[in-house]
């Protein structure tokens, strides 16, 4: 009996080594498993203004933020579509199906009532040489990318653009003659504007929106 004991014993002893020796064998240096990596972990998808989808591997942060969907906004812009030769397109939802296309050869100006995301809800759009446009389901949505408005400082007045929506703050650039900007986002009576300067400088900021105008064919003094 002491014998067959004595040979289990062996039998367990010679199993657990052989199990250690697996176990080292495993951790052994470039032979344990990585994981797996994703190369669009740091990319951003957004919808373009005529392409469906465009991959961004990066976003400016403060021109264009993620946020939610605000209402109760009344604002006035223009079309300025930096693609001549296709139709501007006008989403149902954004980056989502097209529903009107706005040919070229015409000034339109759209009334904005909602943003998200760096698109902007319309309620109507004006055209200066026809009637105005019947928006399908009565809202639509434009990319930025497609739309600007001119500074309203026709006396050569000198227009502070702020680091934040705040009189109180640091002053990011002067706007010294009218002046095209492009826009992504409001804040109360302050729009969020980039534009070059006569030195060729990119500046952004927020500006107050009683000195924007959204008529693309004449002021709105």
């Amino acid at each position: 009996m002491y014998r067959l004991n004595l040979h289990t014993k062996n039998i367990i002893m010679l199993l657990f080594v052989v199990l250690v020796s697996l176990q080292v064998s495993y951790n052994q240096p470039g032979q344990t498993k990585q994981p797996a990596t994703n190369s669009k972990t740091n990319q951003t998808a957004m919808a373009s203004p005529n392409n469906e989808v465009t991959i961004l591997k990066t976003v400016q942060p403060r021109f264009y933020v993620k946020q939610k969907e605000e209402q109760n906004i009344s604002f006035t812009a223009y079309v300025q579509d930096p693609d001549l030769v296709n139709p501007t397109n006008i989403r149902q939802t954004p980056g989502g199906e097209v529903i009107t296309e706005l040919e070229k050869g015409s000034d339109y100006m759209v009334e904005i009532v909602g943003q998200k995301n760096g698109w902007f809800k319309i309620s109507r759009v004006d055209v200066f040489d026809n009637n105005a446009i019947d928006v399908p389901g009565q809202f639509g949505w434009m990319h930025y990318s497609v739309l600007a408005v001119r500074t309203r400082n026709y006396a050569n007045q000198k227009l502070n653009v702020y680091a934040s929506p705040d009189k109180t703050s640091k002053i990011a650039g002067i706007i010294k003659e009218e002046t095209e900007v492009r826009f992504t986002k409001f804040n109360k009576g302050y729009v969020f504007i980039r534009f070059t300067d006569n030195k060729g400088k990119k500046v952004e900021g927020w500006i107050e929106k009683e000195w924007l105008c959204g008529n693309p064919v004449t002021n709105c003094s």
